[in-house]
């Protein structure tokens, strides 16, 4: 077996080996009911209401899934809610202080972040109540370490209501995070609660990550090196 055989096995297996992924929707079981316990939401004409419940998760390096579940002040929506919503507000931060300081738009002080209009999928959890929101093929660079998710549909309050990220109390995997370590942020103020508010559940996303591709080639050449080393002994 050659070094160039070796090197692509090692990458192969650094990129199966080093993903992460946190699922905190299921266990469905654990959701909590009606309404959801954070707003989660981007209002064009309401900016102050602006808001989202931000969970801390240990990213590999790269963003390539992510989902949520949900409710709507109005669950009759959801069947129009992909022509009622302009696309989905995706953001990272450092720290959840970060996150309260992120402007009404949710998108200051982020280490990565996109406003999401392609890859949406909707599906029902719960009947009539209760859904899901699964968004793919990002490539969001958070860098490897503990990050911070938010994520909100960007629409108007107006003929629409608010939306609620739901919590699980029993999630599948907090993927590396602390347990009941959610914080909803209000960035704008307009709830007067300000905007930090400690929530202590967990909010029910998931996340799927992958080592950055210069970290993936680096580990896999060292360990081909190391195997060419043991090869020639």
């Amino acid at each position: 077996m050659n070094i160039r055989t070796l090197l692509s096995l090692s990458i192969a297996a650094v990129a199966v080996g080093a993903s992460a992924n946190m699922d905190q929707i299921s266990n469905t079981g654990g959701l909590f009911g009606t309404p959801g316990f954070g707003v989660f939401q981007v209002f064009g004409d309401f900016a102050d209401f602006s808001g989202t419940v931000v969970d801390d998760f240990n990213s590999a390096g790269v963003v390539t899934d992510v989902a949520a579940a949900f409710e709507l002040s109005d669950p009759s929506i959801f069947s129009t809610l992909g022509n009622r919503v302009r696309g989905w507000q995706v953001s990272f931060w450092s720290t959840s202080g970060a996150a309260g300081g992120s402007g009404n738009g949710l998108n200051g002080g982020t280490v990565a972040q996109a406003l999401v209009t392609s890859g949406i999928s909707y599906s029902t959890i719960l009947s009539g109540t209760q859904f899901r929101v699964d968004i793919t093929g990002l490539s969001l660079n958070t860098g490897a370490g503990l990050r911070w998710i938010g994520m909100a549909p960007v629409m108007d309050f107006t003929g629409n209501g608010q939306a609620f990220i739901l919590s699980n109390a029993t999630p599948a995997n907090r993927g590396g995070g602390a347990a009941n370590n959610s914080v909803g942020v209000n960035p704008g103020g307009g709830f007067g609660l300000g905007n930090i508010i400690p929530v202590n559940t967990d909010a029910a996303y998931a996340v799927k990550s992958v080592p950055e591709p210069a970290t993936m080639l680096a580990l896999g050449a060292g360990l081909a090196a190391v195997a060419a080393r043991r090869r020639r002994k």
